[in-house]
């Protein structure tokens, strides 16, 4: 079978420094105003964002970093991955009463 759909372009160098100055600038002038990641996250809820492993990933590392001091999932031990999981999940359950069991390592 022949795909013809075109392939997406890529961000190049160039864009993705943009990109990534541009946050650096808004979150600068926001904690210059006082303006908290909850508060921001607040006043932007009616902005509906169907979940993604990627944006479910970010809040995990939102619990993550407070709670164990690391940001990337990949630097966690055994005793961090249960530790966030379990906080993460307890939040989870009681807020939307979803339990998800982490998933077994055999698999």
């Amino acid at each position: 079978m022949i795909d013809y759909t075109q392939p997406k372009e890529t961000l190049t160098r160039k864009q993705q420094n943009s990109m990534h100055e541009y946050f650096q600038e808004l979150a600068d002038e926001l904690n210059a105003q006082g303006v908290t990641q909850r508060a921001l996250l607040e006043k932007l809820r009616w902005i509906e964002v169907p979940n993604t492993k990627d944006s479910i990933k970010e809040v995990w590392r939102c619990i993550q970093e407070p709670q164990v001091n690391k940001e990337s999932t990949a630097d966690l031990t055994i005793d961090e991955v249960s530790q966030v999981y379990d906080t993460f999940n307890k939040a989870i359950s009681q807020e939307y009463q979803v339990h998800i069991p982490f998933p077994s390592l055999t698999k």
